[in-house]
């Protein structure tokens, strides 16, 4: 008989040694009856709270420095998959506002006289697959210009094919 829905529970027993685990429950209900399926799940748990712990670590880390951090796709818009929470300081924009966004692009925040020479710079590190670092101005969301420094490096597949960059870009004092 097919299964016609299915109910899945996450439990915590107690085993005889007083020890905690993680069990996941799965109902199913048949015409005629249940299934029931149990699996211990203790260590799949331990580990997606350590991964969890790691992120909440790194990312408390990274929105705490004095410059932004990004992940980007290698495109003219560069499309922005991740930016720290320093991006608001550094820009005046937060990082939700850059983050796979149409309408604020990182290209339009890089000054009109630098975006072709930003461009040429970054697809020559690719090409040599080789950090890049270099200077340009940043365009803020009070209007005012900063002059930034740019370091980053590709992301590439295993066949080479570049999958995007990651860097960091800091204010330069004036």
């Amino acid at each position: 008989m097919a299964p016609l829905n299915t109910e899945l529970l996450l439990l915590r027993c107690l085993i005889r040694t007083g020890e905690s685990r993680r069990v996941e429950a799965r109902l199913r209900r048949l015409a005629d009856g249940f299934i029931v399926s149990l699996a211990d799940v203790s260590g799949q748990m331990q580990w997606r709270h350590y991964m969890q712990a790691s992120h909440r670590s790194l990312s408390n880390l990274l929105d705490g420095l004095p410059m932004m951090v990004y992940r980007c796709r290698n495109n003219r818009h560069w499309s922005m998959e991740y930016v720290s929470a320093g991006c608001l300081e550094l820009t005046g924009y937060p990082a939700e506002r850059l983050v796979n966004s149409r309408s604020l692009t990182f290209d339009s925040l890089i000054h009109v006289e630098d975006r072709d020479r930003v461009w040429a710079e970054v697809q020559a590190g690719l090409v040599e697959r080789g950090p890049f670092a270099f200077k340009y101005r940043l365009l803020c969301a009070d209007g005012r210009h900063k002059p930034v420094l740019e370091r980053g490096s590709g992301i590439y597949s295993e066949n080479g094919g570049v999958l995007g960059l990651e860097g960091v870009v800091l204010e330069l004092p004036r």
